[in-house]
């Protein structure tokens, strides 16, 4: 079974690997992530699911969500996962592969390399060898806590400095901010060097920085 959420994109993938000699259904990923979050079965046949070996995702891993859906519905799923995703090797395919995935492929595989890489899954196997898994779901692991650190440090903001870091995000400068809040640059300066010490980074660009890769990954406000 391929899904994505373009509903065209997993059309032609599927269509592709039938024409491969691989028996292919695709389901947009919306239809199937609420089947299985609430069981119903005019969504999508449970038949469909049964007869599939594996399920393939296409989904941008760096967005955080198809984590979050991976961690929720792989148990209720009970079929293998094979992710595909345009993000680069690294943290965010351990990310993946934690959540249950057996294999991440980039977007840039061929459709002989994917039809290999089903097929090993299919047989209950793996293309990633077990030293590549463990060093993926680890830099994954180290950047998850980093992530929570931030998230923490980030909560620690008042609601002052929460709204100027949110002003520095957007491009504002500290005599724009202090314009829109009717306060003194001295005001405002006073309140980033907070900002910047709770965050624990040493410039404004580090903060935003902070800031834009939790939104990225769909976890800051």
């Amino acid at each position: 079974m391929v899904t994505c959420e373009l509903t065209l994109v997993a059309q032609t993938v599927a269509a592709a690997l039938g024409h491969r000699g691989v028996p292919t259904t695709s389901v947009p990923w919306w239809m199937l992530a609420a089947s299985l979050r609430t069981g119903r079965n005019d969504l999508v046949d449970p038949a469909l699911l049964r007869r599939a070996d594996v399920v393939l995702l296409i989904g941008d891993l760096a967005s955080g969500s198809v984590l979050r859906d991976m961690r929720e519905l792989g148990p209720a799923c009970r079929r293998p996962w094979v992710v595909m995703s345009d993000a680069a090797e690294g943290p965010e395919w351990g990310g993946a592969l934690e959540a249950g995935a057996r294999a991440v492929l980039p977007g840039s595989t061929s459709l002989a390399g994917m039809v290999e890489a089903l097929q090993v899954v299919a047989r209950g196997g793996t293309p990633l060898t077990a030293r590549k898994r463990a060093d993926l779901v680890h830099s994954w692991r180290r950047l998850d806590e980093r992530r929570h650190d931030l998230r923490d440090r980030l909560q620690s903001l008042s609601p002052r400095e929460e709204q100027v870091l949110g002003m520095l995000y957007e491009g504002t400068t500290v005599s724009e901010i202090a314009g829109r809040l009717a306060v003194s640059e001295t005001t405002v300066r006073s309140q980033v060097r907070a900002v910047l010490r709770k965050l624990g980074v040493d410039s404004q660009l580090a903060a935003v920085a902070a800031l834009r890769e939790l939104r990225q990954a769909g976890e800051g406000h």
